[in-house]
């Protein structure tokens, strides 16, 4: 592939590089060899204090009165029966738009801290020098 020898600047990152994707891939199978218990479900008892909270959101509230008049129970919100009663689909939609707006802030952080670390990572540390400047 390479006619001649790589330069060892390039020798030394390189395996850098290749001890890091080493040690990822052990903590991977160690990680995958972990065995976690299931976790609880949510508790219908914490849902309806949470949504006799003041400053529950007002969907959660809603349908904490519609479990009070018997027109849905936490179990259908736990089973993610949206039918069950309109508030239980409105909870439901607020919930995928929250959702959503998350999602989304967290993509522009990620991208924000990507284009962060490719400004910082563009200089040799403590060299003062760009790659590929050719002095080296």
């Amino acid at each position: 592939m390479f006619t001649e020898p790589l330069p060892e600047h390039v020798q030394t990152r390189l395996h850098a590089f290749e001890e890091a994707l080493v040690d990822l891939r052990t903590r991977r199978v160690r990680l995958e060899a972990i065995e976690l218990p299931d976790a609880p479900g949510p508790d219908p008892a914490d849902l309806a204090r949470a949504a006799g909270r003041p400053d529950a959101p007002p969907e959660l509230r809603a349908v904490g009165r519609a479990v009070a008049e018997g027109r849905a129970s936490w179990d259908d919100v736990l089973a993610g029966r949206v039918d069950a009663a309109p508030e239980v689909g409105a909870l439901f939609a607020a919930s995928r738009e929250r959702f959503a707006e998350l999602w989304e802030r967290g993509r522009a952080e990620d991208e924000r801290l990507e284009d962060e670390r490719r400004e910082s990572g563009s200089h040799d540390a403590g060299t003062g020098r760009t790659e590929g400047d050719g002095r080296g």
